[in-house]
């Protein structure tokens, strides 16, 4: 459902209806490189940070998954990909809850749009 490129431009991350979010890098194949399943409903939204080490992933169970993604440029070494923290503050209205997540384009932040029809900003989004 959701689809963002990394701004280096060779790894995309994919969010899925069956709740995974895919990471494909371009350079190694097109098929997954890796697969993360952290959320229990659909993924509606993914998003990398333009310039942080930082992607994350909204979804229909209400939560916001954020990891930190440090792509190497070296083809040889794979992407780094630890998980940083789970935001939660939406309400799953119906069968929905985040709707789409956004990082601010200089600061560490993110903003989420949720079924609930309120905006959240989340800044203490890392460690």
């Amino acid at each position: 459902l959701g689809l963002d490129v990394h701004p280096g431009g060779d790894n995309v991350l994919v969010g899925t209806a069956d709740a995974r979010v895919m990471w494909f890098d371009l350079d190694l194949s097109t098929k997954p490189y890796k697969t993360i399943r952290k959320h229990e409903g659909a993924v509606r939204a993914v998003a990398f940070h333009p310039r942080y080490p930082l992607f994350a992933s909204a979804s229909d169970d209400g939560t916001v998954h954020v990891l930190h993604g440090t792509v190497y440029s070296d083809l040889m070494t794979n992407p780094l990909l630890v998980p940083l923290k789970t935001l939660k503050g939406h309400r799953v209205t119906g069968s929905e809850g985040v709707l789409d997540c956004v990082f601010h384009p200089t600061q560490p932040w993110i903003f989420t749009a949720g079924a609930d029809g309120r905006v959240l900003l989340f800044m203490n989004i890392r460690r």
